[in-house]
């Protein structure tokens, strides 16, 4: 009887995914954040906003955006944000350099410290006008095209694009623990070679509200509480008072 030349090849059973070591994959881990390193944002954001209302200032933009970019850098990094004067920014490294944004002055520190740390990156809070700068957008195609480990973390509404030519992700600016988890995943992707990333900070430049919604500190706390996570004596600090 004739067989054909290209017999149909027997079914096969299907696999699961497996690394190198032969073991099951795992699905992807969000990044992960320590019990200390929540209740220090939270901390550090109950400060920042008693340092505005001691000082009788308005803060320019969201704690939940302000403090938990600051806490995602490490020593040698750049932090560039906008020279506002009424941004509490808790940075815990004292190698961290800290600049006002200038597209061209944190150019050429990224530079400079890179010659010595070729690990360290770049984090900048920019503004929705810095952001259409000239300037800036020079800074992006260059470090697109050279993969240089820059982080912007944009205060704006506008949305992500999916054909953009730098990675764009959108976060709640008044979701600290997004926040701190979107820029150190960014950050980390950055400083392994991945190139720049532009974030869109959401409602991060929003006035306060009696809204919890709108309220960053009221929000962590109940999730700091969701995770078993007392706030109990110093919760009552963070209320709004007219700001």
């Amino acid at each position: 009887m004739p067989t054909s030349l290209n017999p149909k090849p027997a079914p096969r059973k299907p696999r699961k995914p497996s690394n190198a070591s032969g073991k099951k994959s795992k699905e992807p881990q969000e990044f992960p954040i320590s019990h200390t390193t929540l209740r220090h944002m939270y901390d550090a954001m109950i400060e920042s906003r008693m340092w505005a209302q001691s000082n009788g200032a308005t803060p320019a933009l969201s704690e939940a955006t302000a403090v938990a970019a600051a806490l995602a850098v490490k020593a040698n990094d750049i932090f560039a944000a906008p020279a506002d004067g009424r941004t509490l920014y808790p940075i815990t490294h004292e190698d961290t350099a800290v600049v006002a944004y200038d597209a061209a002055l944190v150019r050429q520190a990224l530079g400079k410290v890179r010659r010595q740390h070729r690990h360290a990156i770049l984090l900048a809070i920019i503004t929705e006008g810095d952001l259409d700068s000239t300037d800036t957008g020079s800074l992006l195609s260059d470090a697109r095209q050279n993969l240089w480990p820059i982080v912007f973390l944009a205060l704006t509404d506008r949305a992500f694009r999916p054909s953009a030519p730098v990675i764009e992700i959108d976060v709640d600016g008044h979701d600290a623990v997004a926040v701190y988890r979107v820029v150190s995943e960014s950050i980390r992707r950055a400083r392994n070679g991945g190139g720049p990333a532009v974030i869109h900070a959401h409602g991060a430049t929003t006035p306060l509200s009696a809204s919890s919604q709108d309220n960053p500190l009221e929000r962590f706390q109940a999730y700091l509480n969701a995770k078993g996570l007392s706030t109990k004596g110093i919760h009552v600090l963070h209320k709004l008072t007219s700001m």
